[in-house]
């Protein structure tokens, strides 16, 4: 089961710093077995010098099995569009954005698509896991 969320934005103080988000999520999951492991979806925006909120670019990552705290760096990409799309967003802003956000996660659909890299996010988690020994699962 999917669920979306909206976060606060983060600023930074200047173009060559990394914005810091620091704000705690706490999730809870319940599994019946191990197919599914849950993924983080991100989807990364920003705002250009003329306040307009223009997407960043996608990343995806699989939670972590082991509890413990973990370091995460999720590349991320965006959709480059075609020719007339780039020269649009050249000129007037906005960049092209996907229609179906499963294609996220699979990188199967992917490899249609003409990406480019847009950087990356890094995480730090905090996974605490209780059962796992029965579906024979170590970190």
């Amino acid at each position: 089961q999917r669920r979306r969320a909206a976060t606060f934005p983060a600023m930074s103080p200047t173009l060559d710093e990394p914005a810091v988000w620091a704000h705690p999520l706490d999730l809870h999951y319940a599994l019946k077995g191990f197919d599914g492991w849950p993924k983080l979806l991100l989807e990364v925006w920003t705002v250009d010098q003329f306040g307009r909120c223009e997407l960043g670019g996608y990343g995806c990552c699989v939670v972590p099995t082991s509890s413990g705290m973990h370091e995460v760096k999720v590349q991320t990409w965006r959709p480059c569009g075609t020719l007339r799309e780039q020269i649009t967003s050249f000129f007037l802003g906005g960049v092209p954005t996907l229609k179906h956000r499963e294609v996220i996660s699979s990188s199967f659909d992917r490899f249609r698509l003409h990406t480019e890299t847009a950087g990356a996010v890094s995480l730090r988690l905090c996974i605490v896991t209780k059962g796992l020994g029965r579906y024979r699962v170590t970190g």
